[in-house]
């Protein structure tokens, strides 16, 4: 099938070239997953098409051409119309709005094979037009200023049966389009969505594509595109198409045009992150660039090109983080003066037990209330009101993310709510958050970003509420402690907040928090709680940079909560922490710890008084403890039994029990 109207195309300046033919409907390419029979180019680098002489011309025409052609739109637009998915009223809408006949405006349209138009312009030089306006739909604006696109010519075949045909004048007709029409389909410039706080540019996108295979299983590739997609705002389509040409599965720009425009509408999109995840594990390493850090600065200024996050859709979320080799040029620019001034003034989340922006452990026994006594301070520092007559600061939201507790942890909120006559901005997240997992605490820390902009308050504190329950990891292994410092460390930075993690200790209280060192190490602060019947001891047991604060005693009040009732129609109750008075003070100051106990009932045993060596000897052997750890033990007993005057000793070291 010879198809003369390609010299007319040629003489008019348009580049053409093969496409493969049809036979009863389907495309010869013989591929049986081909959608594009009719319009899939012979060649995958059609983009690079040269204008070729008429020999080059007959050539084609006579050996490659069987039922049509391409032609790529270089400096020309084409509305391509399409009634089947509501073109012609769109037309309608266009034309009135525009005030302009776009049909009577253009010298040549082809009218196609499927009942739809093929309106011809050319394009001023200069101009970056868009494809595509939502608006519009059965409307693509095909053109060749933001990348290579291209139609099927007049003279070739539709899918139909039918021809393409000259409806009006010839390709050498086509004359520049209206103004209004120019401006309409105007690119605005946008700027690349940022991955980690740094913008992405075109360039980094192809060169993280280069280490990519272009003949991936179709569903990664198609993730690829909707990444670049999401990047360049649905600007990219050309990176995507140049770097699919390379492939052999590559079917043409009209699968990917058609790919294209379904992106962008999925609820969960995938992100520019993903394409560079695959690429670096291909070998490819992003350059870091420091362009926006200033000597001299704290740093205020020095991101302000970073206000959208990669990871979200929302315009007008806070600002993302800095990234990492960023907040570390600072720190070397940054004056100590004006830094030790800062630190110096840091609010208290509590004043005196916990500093604000740091990391810490609150931990006790089970069942001694540290789950009650976090809620309490959680509530206090996010309305504003004192904790146990320590200071709070001003208000502000707190997320108490509650793995252990679950949704027990809103009855413990509301109980106090009644107690105190208050409404804290303190959150209840009901679930488990794996903070040794990065994608988890990735997560996290964009939902908290997404709350902190619907309601438009800083977050002053996040609470995970236990470590064991909120950990992949062996909390006895240091490595894998370390993970989880880190996930707890990354929403510390990123959001400027406290962190307190609620934690179990050990068989022995006294010595901290139970598992690896690296979380002792890593804490800013460590405060130990403790209940004897209704009294909770809260003891500072750790300060990096200030001094311990003296034990603060509450006592448990029950609460019957307003308003429900359990499945048996029985009354649902909380605890809340009250301030002890001094019958309180007085039966914890009468309290004795598990060691002094059994100092004491040895002393019993021996009937009241016995050497030192003989009680020592006694507690070794009830306690099993062996060495240092024995000693020190027996020595702490002592001191507490001298202190709380249960027991003494004389000048020759033998220890008397106190009636």
């Amino acid at each position: 099938m010879a198809i003369n109207q390609i010299y007319d195309y040629a003489e008019a300046g348009f580049r053409v070239f093969a496409l493969w033919g049809m036979e009863n409907g389907k495309c010869e390419c013989h591929d049986p997953e081909c959608n594009d029979p009719g319009k899939h180019p012979r060649v995958s680098s059609w983009q690079n098409t040269p204008f070729n002489d008429d020999d080059q011309l007959d050539a084609i025409n006579e050996y490659l051409i069987t039922t049509g052609f391409g032609v790529c739109l270089d400096a020309h637009l084409v509305l391509d119309i399409d009634p089947r998915n509501g073109g012609d009223e769109s037309f309608v809408r266009l034309c009135n709005y525009l005030e302009l006949d776009l049909r009577e405006e253009s010298k040549f349209v082809v009218e196609t094979g499927g009942g739809g138009w093929h309106i011809y312009f050319k394009v001023p030089e200069g101009y970056s037009l868009v494809s595509r306006n939502k608006e519009y739909p059965g409307i693509d604006f095909k053109n060749g200023t933001g990348g290579s696109s291209f139609v099927v010519g007049g003279g070739s075949l539709h899918v139909s049966g039918l021809e393409y045909s000259f409806d009006k004048g010839f390709p050498q007709d086509t004359d520049y389009a209206p103004d209004k029409l120019l401006q309409f389909l105007k690119r605005r410039e946008t700027k690349n969505k940022s991955l980690d706080g740094i913008e992405v540019s075109n360039e980094e996108i192809k060169a993280a594509l280069s280490h990519l295979d272009p003949d991936a299983s179709r569903d990664e590739w198609v993730s690829y595109g909707m990444a670049i997609h999401d990047a360049t705002n649905g600007e990219g389509i050309q990176i995507w198409d140049e770097w699919s040409a390379n492939g052999t599965k590559y079917r043409g720009f009209d699968d990917i045009d058609r790919c294209w425009h379904s992106f962008g509408k999925s609820a969960n999109p995938i992100r520019i992150g993903t394409l560079f995840r695959a690429a670096e594990s291909a070998g490819y390493i992003r350059p870091v660039t420091f362009e926006h850090v200033q000597s001299g600065t704290d740093g205020a200024d020095s991101n302000e090109s970073n206000d959208k996050d990669e990871q979200s859709s929302i315009d007008d979320l806070p600002a993302a983080p800095k990234p990492k080799h960023v907040r570390m040029l600072e720190a070397l620019l940054a004056d100590d003066d004006a830094e030790m001034a800062r630190i110096s003034n840091m609010a208290w989340l509590i004043d005196g037990l916990i500093p604000a922006e740091t990391f810490g452990v609150v931990f006790g026994e089970p069942g001694c209330g540290k789950s009650f006594t976090m809620v309490d301070m959680a509530c206090s520092v996010a309305s504003g009101e004192q904790w146990q007559g320590l200071d709070t600061g001003d208000e502000g939201i707190v997320i108490y993310v509650s793995a252990e507790g679950g949704n027990g942890m809103r009855f413990r909120k509301r109980a106090w709510e009644q107690k105190h006559k208050r409404a804290p901005l303190m959150r209840v997240m009901p679930m488990t958050t794996i903070m040794d997992d990065p994608k988890d605490v990735g997560s996290l820390t964009q939902v908290l970003r997404e709350y902190r902009r619907r309601i438009d308050q800083p977050i002053k504190m996040v609470v995970i509420d236990t470590l064991n329950r909120s950990m992949a990891g062996n909390e006895n292994d240091n490595s894998d402690m370390a993970d989880f410092v880190r996930g707890c460390e990354q929403i510390q930075h990123d959001h400027s907040c406290g962190v307190v993690v609620v934690h179990h200790s050990g068989k022995d209280a006294e010595r901290g928090a139970r598992g690896a060192s690296a979380l002792k190490a890593a804490t800013d602060f460590e405060v130990m709680v403790g209940k004897k019947d209704d009294v909770i001891t809260v003891t500072h047991t750790r300060a990096k940079d200030s001094e311990p604060l003296a034990p603060v005693l509450c006592r448990t009040e029950v609460v019957t909560i307003d308003g429900y009732l359990d499945y048996k129609g029985r009354p649902i109750t909380s605890l809340v922490p009250m301030p002890a008075d001094f019958g309180d003070e007085m039966r914890a100051s009468l309290s004795i710890k598990p060691h002094e106990k059994a100092v004491l009932e040895i002393l019993r045993d021996m009937g009241g008084r016995a050497e030192r060596a003989d009680v020592r000897a006694e507690f070794s052997n009830r306690t099993g403890k062996r060495g240092d750890t024995m000693r020190q033990s027996f020595l702490r007993a002592l001191k507490g039994l001298k202190a709380a005057m249960l027991a003494d000793y004389d000048e020759d070291d033998v220890w008397e029990e106190k009636q």
